[in-house]
């Protein structure tokens, strides 16, 4: 019953941190509605995430977990692009190499971004962490 509990515990966590990221992603949209910046509302989310980071006011804890569950998960991000390509077969079979550089090109970019964005992270951890031990 010990083991129950403590999955359940880990579990709500979890989804508390996702919550919490879907949080700033929500500010992030209220931002961009609110001054119209030519920026997704993703993206300002972050840039606040980042910022309450690096000023202590955010922990890293607070979200990791939920991160590293979404993270895990990115695949299913990319479902959307791919069903759309099954569901429009005319428009692919007339304007099909145009709709092919447009994707390989869109999904290189993102996710070299998510790659160099990720191995900068886990940079700024390692000099967090061994910050916090010197």
């Amino acid at each position: 019953m010990n083991m129950l509990h403590l999955r359940m515990a880990n579990c709500l966590r979890i989804c508390a941190q996702i919550l919490l990221i879907i949080l700033f992603w929500l500010i992030g949209l209220g931002i961009e509605k609110a001054t119209h910046i030519p920026l997704s509302a993703g993206v300002i989310g972050l840039f606040l995430v980042l910022l309450l980071l690096q000023l202590n006011i955010l922990k890293l804890s607070w979200i990791a977990s939920g991160a590293q569950v979404l993270l895990g998960e990115l695949m299913l991000y990319f479902m959307p692009v791919l069903i759309a390509v099954v569901q429009y077969k005319a428009l692919f079979a007339a304007e099909g190499w145009q709709l092919v550089i447009s994707i390989v090109t869109g999904t290189f970019l993102v996710m070299s971004s998510t790659a160099l964005t990720l191995k900068y992270c886990y940079r700024l951890r390692r000099v967090w962490i061994k910050h916090r031990h010197v």
